[in-house]
């Protein structure tokens, strides 16, 4: 009697074939909840940088004020931002994904520089959320010691 023909494989099969379905349904749910995530998340960043290219245009109005030479490469500035905050909020992940390999293949030396700094930011920001949780915790302890419990 061969494997394929014993009793007990039919069902193991079964079995496996089950347990391969659930994984990719699985699989399939977990992707639609991260790209959702992602899809808040990209929502609230394209906002800030909304926030950001106005703040910036205020700024541009000081600087044609004060220096009109340099005001062209401001304002030029100011719309960079308002574009990328634009295509930040209408395009897709796979859109975004497309759009940043395509820049590294054209621009590899400011895409890997643009990928350090923002590591280096990222670094800073996890440091220094790390260090708000530490001194918090602190304070709780230093709270409830202080409480005589």
């Amino acid at each position: 009697m061969t494997d394929a023909t014993r009793p007990g494989a039919t069902n193991l099969s079964n079995v496996v074939e089950e347990a391969q379905a659930t994984a990719s349904a699985l699989a399939a749910k977990a992707q639609d909840a991260t790209f959702s995530a992602v899809d808040q998340h990209k929502t609230a960043v394209a906002e800030q940088i909304g926030d950001v290219a106005q703040a910036l245009d205020s700024v541009a109005e000081g600087v044609e004020r004060v220096l009109p030479q340099a005001a062209p490469y401001v304002r030029e500035a100011v719309s960079g931002v308002r574009e990328a905050s634009e295509t930040l909020r209408e395009s897709s992940m796979d859109e975004l994904i497309a759009l940043i390999a395509d820049y590294g293949r054209r621009q590899p030396a400011l895409f890997l520089g643009a990928c350090a700094l923002s590591g280096f930011a990222l670094a800073r920001f996890m440091k220094s959320s790390a260090d708000r949780r530490r001194d918090a915790y602190e304070r709780a302890l230093s709270r409830h010691r202080g409480s005589g419990r």
